[in-house]
């Protein structure tokens, strides 16, 4: 296993076998990160995996949910009924508290408060083992004071969970990934505009930042959970960086317009120019080159990552367009 040098371990007895894992949301990351899971060739038989969802989801008559629901269930995954904006954090307790570990899939653009309200409930039902929604950049190398809300709420959910006294205290990993290969793409456009033809970047084509398709999110987090360097891993209590692939905004023009055939306009934009843009109209993808542009933790150094021992086939970016990008060219956005 190769972990990144500068992180710094607890010292934990030896962790048990889990037996229940409950999964917050079934969107695209937490499908995966369901589908992963089911699949991992060390879950255990005992080993029960189930997703939290409203009951009008679970009993939804639209055939398209009812589809998703069916493929979820022939792969062993069980349902839980519940809501995270409505419950009480008691009621949410009262249901985690039946779970050995809780991995939210929730969390993009999601109503402020809402990540602090998952994890205080989780810390007050005594879940052995939290994978918070930190997915994505480092936002401690962001740091605090940023337009988006939810970039705040993601330090004081570490504050949260750093703040544990106690020797049964809740064993927690925020997995780092880098940038969301979907987020560059549309429907999003963090960087590539499909309708307008254009390639954004930011500062320089030649600066780099890390990326990790949704579903290799998906291994990784098993992986987390399932693998034999849960122990190890779940000692950190703090962040744990992995990465697809590391690519340039140069790199992006050349694989949409490898994929397309066709070339594109190419947009370099400055600071200044992506901060005028927030405050026009605070969209994801706007925030995204935002975030680029700062130049604060969206690259993560090699000797950095997590890479485990089970050798993950993970897709560069290139791999991911050419999957992803044709069905927009033959409906474009």
């Amino acid at each position: 296993m190769s972990v990144a040098s500068n992180i710094h371990f607890a010292t934990y007895p030896p962790m048990s076998s889990i037996s229940s894992i409950l999964v917050l949301g079934a969107g695209e990351l937490g499908t995966y990160v369901l589908h992963s899971l089911a699949q991992h060739p060390l879950r255990s038989q005992t080993t029960t995996i189930s997703v939290l969802l409203r009951e009008s989801s679970i009993n939804s008559n639209d055939e398209s949910k009812a589809m998703r629901l069916v493929a979820l269930r022939n792969l062993g995954i069980t349902f839980t009924s519940g809501d995270l904006v409505q419950d009480s954090e008691d009621e949410l307790s009262s249901t985690f508290r039946n779970f050995d570990v809780v991995i939210c899939c929730t969390g993009y653009m999601a109503a402020s408060g809402l990540q602090l309200k998952i994890s205080r409930a989780v810390l007050s039902a005594g879940v052995p083992f939290y994978v918070p929604w930190q997915f994505g950049m480092d936002y401690e190398a962001i740091g605090r004071g940023y337009q988006q809300y939810m970039f705040d709420e993601q330090l004081n959910v570490r504050d949260l969970l750093r703040a544990q006294t106690g020797s049964n205290n809740t064993r927690w990993v925020a997995l780092s990934t880098g940038l969301f290969s979907s987020v560059i793409f549309p429907p999003i456009g963090g960087l590539v505009d499909m309708e307008k033809r254009v390639v954004y970047g930011v500062g320089d084509w030649n600066r780099q930042f890390s990326t990790t398709t949704p579903e290799d999110i998906g291994k990784f987090t098993a992986e987390l959970v399932l693998g034999p360097e849960r122990d190890t891993l779940f000692a950190v209590n703090g962040p744990v960086y992995v990465a697809g692939d590391t690519v340039s905004y140069n790199d992006v023009a050349h694989i949409v317009e490898d994929v397309a055939g066709q070339s594109f306009t190419r947009r370099l934009l400055t600071l200044e120019e992506t901060e005028h843009d927030m405050n026009t109209e605070l969209t994801a993808a706007r925030i995204c080159r935002n975030v680029l542009a700062r130049g604060r933790g969206a690259l993560f150094q090699d000797t950095d990552l997590w890479t485990p021992s089970a050798g993950l086939k993970v897709s560069s970016l290139d791999d991911f367009a050419k999957r992803y990008l044709p069905a927009f060219f033959v409906n474009p956005v």
